[in-house]
């Protein structure tokens, strides 16, 4: 089970070190929230695809991403 946690930080410094804490080995949530939204912005402009070519892709897109990159970097990590 996850949790979200929610922090509220006093200055510019603590906001770098919970960062630089949390991003250590693959990239944070934000970075690949990031990657999925720019990704999906790109496939949703591509005209050949029909709509469910197009939510067929996206999907595909948050598995690689959210599942694949995670499994891929920590393997390459150990």
């Amino acid at each position: 089970m996850k949790f979200i946690i929610v922090k509220k930080f006093r200055n510019a410094e603590e906001v770098e070190e919970f960062i630089g804490s949390n991003n250590e080995g693959h990239p944070s949530g934000l970075l690949k929230l990031a990657m999925f939204l720019v990704g999906s912005f790109g496939i949703s402009k591509l005209p050949s695809l029909s709509d469910a070519g197009r939510n067929l892709l996206v999907l595909i897109w948050g598995v690689l991403i959210f599942v694949l990159l995670p499994k891929l970097l920590d393997r390459k990590k150990g």
